[in-house]
C-alpha cells in the first residue's frame, strides 16, 4: 500500500476529528495487520472502488461513541441509540470522503460505497488476503481505530 494512500486517510481524519472534536488529535504510527479482523464495539465498514480498492474501517468502543454523540447532541446519553449510531457512520463516511478528494487530487479514481456499520462485539470479519494498515487515533473522546484495507 502506498504511502501517499494512507496519509490521505490519516490527514483526512484528523481534519474531520478536529472539526468535530476539537484537539487534540493524536495519530500513532501506521502499523500492518493481518487476518481477521475482531470489530470494536462500534465499527463503520466503507467499501472503495476505482484505482484504489477495498475498505475503510473505523472502530471504537462503546464509552467513545458515547462520548462522541454527546460532543456532537450536546447531551449525554447511556445508551447509543439509531441517531447516534447514525452519526458515528456520517463520521467516517465525512473522512472517507474527504480522502477521496484528495486523492482525486492526486490523480486516483475513487468511489466511496454508503458505510455500513456493525454495533456490537462479537463477530469477525476477514478483509480476505487484504493487509490492514491501523491507524490508532486519541482524541478528546477517545480511541478511535482507523484501518485500510486497499490494493
Amino acid at each position: 500500500m502506498k504511502a501517499d494512500i494512507i496519509q490521505a486517510f490519516i490527514g483526512a481524519a484528523r481534519e474531520v476529528l478536529i472539526q468535530e472534536v476539537g484537539e487534540p488529535i493524536e495519530a500513532a504510527r501506521p502499523k500492518l495487520q493481518g487476518g481477521p479482523y475482531e470489530p470494536g464495539d462500534v465499527t463503520v465498514i466503507i467499501g472503495l472502488a476505482g484505482d484504489i480498492q477495498g475498505a475503510v474501517i473505523m472502530s471504537m468502543g462503546l464509552r467513545t461513541a458515547l462520548a462522541y454523540v454527546a460532543h456532537i447532541m450536546g447531551e449525554a446519553g447511556e445508551e447509543l441509540d439509531d441517531l447516534g449510531v447514525s452519526g458515528i457512520g456520517e463520521l467516517a463516511n465525512v473522512i472517507a470522503g474527504r480522502a477521496g478528494a484528495a486523492l482525486g487530487e492526486k490523480g486516483h479514481e475513487v468511489a466511496i460505497a454508503p458505510p455500513a456499520i456493525m454495533v456490537g462485539r462479537g463477530s469477525k470479519l476477514s478483509t480476505m488476503a487484504a493487509l490492514r494498515m491501523l491507524v490508532p487515533i486519541e482524541t478528546p473522546v477517545g480511541l478511535i481505530e482507523l484501518q485500510l484495507a486497499a490494493k
